[in-house]
């Protein structure tokens, strides 16, 4: 009976990579928390994109956004992430589960 064997090849194209928003010390202009979370948010999705093509990231891409109470403010945050994506040559597929962004696996090439 011959040895079967297995090899796990890493593919980087198929990972988790998660990305954390969070406003550090930064507490503002405004007496509206929601405010400052929302511009934290909006200012943090220029970066994500950059490092997204930068680093070649593919796979999954789950983006945990600052919790928004107004759903109006959840709506122009992921448009926003959807506007900077859309020109990409490869554009992902965004959907949405409360805050968080899922970006599945952009194509290569």
């Amino acid at each position: 009976m011959a040895q079967e064997r297995r090899f796990h090849r890493h593919q980087p194209d198929r990972s988790l990579v998660a990305i954390d928003i969070n406003t550090g010390k930064y507490v503002g202009k405004t007496a509206r928390l929601e405010d400052t979370i929302v511009k934290t948010n909006l200012d943090a999705i220029p970066e994500i994109v950059r490092q997204i093509r930068l680093r070649d990231l593919g796979g999954i891409i789950i983006i945990d956004f600052i919790d928004m109470d107004e759903r109006k403010n959840r709506f122009k945050v992921m448009a926003a992430l959807e506007e900077a994506l859309k020109n990409d040559r490869a554009p992902p597929r965004c959907s949405s589960s409360m805050t968080s962004a899922w970006l599945p696996s952009r194509a290569k090439g």
